[in-house]
């Protein structure tokens, strides 16, 4: 029997697919989706995913977000984070 690894989930498939939604309005989605999840509420999790989030929030370009989302891909499969995105 396979035991679950991963602690929390946060669900981003949704908004990254939707192609209605402009960059800027998947930015935002997205950044709520991470604040509003039990990530956030684990002590143990990396030190400095608040200040990824922040840090995503204030992205303008897609390469600026590509960045900073890679750097909190990251520290979700650090942290034991699922983020679906497919």
């Amino acid at each position: 029997m396979q035991t679950n690894v991963w602690t929390h989930r946060v669900y981003a498939r949704n908004i990254l697919h939707n192609d209605s939604l402009t960059v800027e309005q998947k930015r935002d989605k997205i950044v709520a989706a991470l604040r509003k999840s039990r990530w956030l509420e684990d002590e143990n999790r990396t030190s400095y995913v608040d200040d990824l989030i922040d840090e995503l929030s204030d992205t303008t370009t897609v390469e600026e977000f590509d960045c900073v989302w890679d750097e909190i891909y990251n520290a979700a499969d650090r942290d034991r984070v699922w983020i679906e995105t497919f």
